[in-house]
């Protein structure tokens, strides 16, 4: 039996890259053949390097060229990491993957949410939940992940500016706006 293979979306960004670190040991095992989804051709060369295979999906296709290519791309993949952008497309990347997964004989799509309470006004939180629900509604087995935050990204204004040990996160638009303060200790 042929190990299963693994495309990450995201896999040239922070997160992406290191589920693709993580899953190095085993893909070098033989025990899953992993894939990159890369947008742009130059980026496919460093993965390749390091003995991944690299395939060029753009999501955004999808609305031009319909699921085709993104199938195709899904080719002889069986586990998807699905992590989007942030702004309103990821809702049509996202569908257009979860679209694709099942012609393709994807069996398990682990999607990189967010934590939020279920009546959350904060705009691209909703829209994980959007793409959640339609995801449960494939019926593809799948993983929602709902990290609250990363610690290489919560650290990175406080490392930007060292004298003042204070993190501070703003969240959406509403008037006040939620503002969360935290003193960095060392």
């Amino acid at each position: 039996m042929s190990a299963p293979g693994v495309l990450v979306f995201g896999s040239t960004g922070r997160t992406g890259g290191t589920v693709v670190d993580r899953l190095l040991a085993a893909h070098r095992a033989g025990e899953v053949r992993l894939i990159a989804a890369v947008r742009r051709a130059e980026a496919a060369a460093a993965f390749e390097a390091r003995g991944i295979e690299a395939r060029h999906v753009d999501l955004d296709s999808a609305e031009r060229h319909g699921p085709a290519p993104i199938v195709a791309a899904l080719r002889d993949v069986r586990r998807v990491f699905l992590a989007t952008g942030y702004d309103v497309r990821m809702l049509g990347q996202a569908k257009a993957v979860i679209d694709a997964a099942r012609p393709a004989g994807v069996d398990h799509v682990v999607h990189l949410g967010v934590h939020a309470q279920p009546d959350t006004t904060i705009v691209h939180f909703g829209w994980h939940q959007v793409v959640e629900a339609y995801l449960e509604r494939s019926g593809l087995g799948h993983t929602n992940l709902h990290p609250t935050s990363f610690m290489q990204n919560l650290l990175m204004p406080a490392m930007s500016d060292a004298g003042s040990a204070v993190l501070t996160h703003y969240v959406g638009d509403a008037d006040p706006p939620l503002v969360v303060r935290s003193r960095v200790t060392g």
